[in-house]
């Protein structure tokens, strides 16, 4: 079992035409083994590759950020009274940049190989509230090191890579909505046999039976918001590679639409102002047309691969704009007096998000769903009979990996 939290970082360096950011690692083609950011770590190269055919942004080399962020106590779960333990071990700390305006910090942590899983119903909330209250202390190269919850830590990443990858590290240099982070994505995934629990009130969406694959959708309480997440279950005939591939495309889609939204943001209120024709004014829209075209593209892939509703979801999880917000980042739009084309893509992208409908996702109810005793895009009514059912022990499925980095 895999439970992770993306944090989307925004860097408007790029289209500021009094700013600057060091040149290494050199993103579109970095020296793995060799490059490294400043206080994260060193740059890799993924085992088994990116994303196929993203384009030059395709994660194939990733930041092994594990020198960000400590934590603070053991990562197992403990529930003393019921006399429940679960072990829980890092299981990878990555940093991704696209060398222009989308970077994403990752956390993941795993049961561990070959051991197995017994989440029930009781715990599986406890659990999960567990992972994003563990704490943790964060670098802070100019002040004293940050203590924040694991679900806290996105300004605090965002203001240390912005140290890291600033020329000149003093606090009069440092401007912090020059990288911004966005809204947390969490991420579980699990395999049959761990006798794993589904969150109630978690939605279904329907993928084709033949991958072998569950997808849920889940808004978690935390503090005085939710934190959006995506719950992937994997049977013991599915296919691993098309698991990982829904997994980075959920993962990228979420970071590529809140780093666009903090964006058009910047522009709105006038923090990204750049002088018409400039290099930094060009180098927007020439963001601001990529990021729509990839976003589409990908959409459009994940759609066709998976489910209809997936590019819909993906967007859900930023949250629909509402009509006000629509008219004012038109309008921003409009200032920046952009080329045809790129004035048409945004305006495209902002009523797209802004219109997002209500999916029609069954919803499961009742609150203990045993990985493989749904099938994908069914709906659940979970009586005493089907309650007993599910807390039989399973069998234990073949021995799964944690999911490839």
């Amino acid at each position: 079992m895999l439970i992770a939290i993306q944090f989307p970082l925004a860097d408007a360096r790029s289209f500021l035409d009094t700013s600057s950011r060091i040149s290494k690692p050199l993103w579109h083609m970095p020296e793995p083994d060799s490059e490294f950011v400043r206080f994260f770590g060193i740059i890799r190269e993924r085992p088994a590759g990116g994303i196929i055919g993203w384009g030059s942004e395709n994660e194939n080399f990733v930041c092994e950020a594990n020198r960000a962020l400590t934590f603070q106590r053991s990562l197992s779960f403990v529930d003393r009274p019921a006399a429940y333990k679960l072990i829980l071990r890092r299981a990878f700390e990555r940093f991704f940049f696209d060398g222009t305006a989308v970077g994403k910090f990752e956390v993941g942590i795993a049961t561990k190989t070959r051991t197995t899983v017994a989440l029930p119903a009781d715990h599986v909330k406890n659990v999960l509230q567990h992972f994003v209250k563990l704490p943790i202390t964060i670098r802070n190269p100019l002040d004293k090191p940050i203590t924040r919850e694991l679900a806290d830590a996105g300004d605090s990443l965002a203001k240390l890579y912005l140290i890291a990858s600033s020329p000149y590290q003093s606090k009069a240099n440092v401007i912090d909505w020059h990288v911004q982070a966005g809204r947390p994505l969490l991420f579980m995934e699990y395999h049959d046999g761990e006798n794993v629990a589904l969150p109630n009130g978690a939605r279904a969406v329907a993928l084709p039976e033949a991958y072998g694959l569950r997808l849920h959708q889940y808004a978690m309480p935390y503090k005085n918001r939710k934190l959006h997440m995506w719950l992937l279950g994997l049977s013991a005939q599915c296919d691993p590679e098309k698991a990982r591939a829904l997994r980075l495309y959920l993962l990228r889609l979420h970071s590529e639409h809140e780093c666009l939204r903090l964006m058009l943001r910047n522009v709105m209120t006038n923090n990204v102002a750049p002088v018409r024709d400039s290099s930094a004014s060009n180098q927007l829209q020439q963001y601001f047309a990529d990021a729509t075209t990839r976003i589409k593209k990908w959409e459009a892939k994940s759609g066709e691969q998976f489910s209809g509703d997936i590019p819909a979801l993906a967007r859900e999880t930023a949250d629909a704009l509402n009509p006000g917000e629509v008219e004012a980042l038109i309008a921003s739009v409009e200032k920046l007096d952009p080329r045809r084309n790129v004035k048409r893509t945004l305006k495209e992208y902002i009523e797209a998000v802004g219109s997002t409908p209500v999916i029609n996702i069954t919803e499961v109810q009742g609150d203990y769903i045993s990985a493989g005793n749904i099938g994908a895009g069914a709906s659940v009514a979970m009586g005493r009979d089907a309650k007993a059912t599910a807390n039989a022990p399973n069998t234990p499925a073949p021995t799964q990996d944690v999911a490839k980095p």
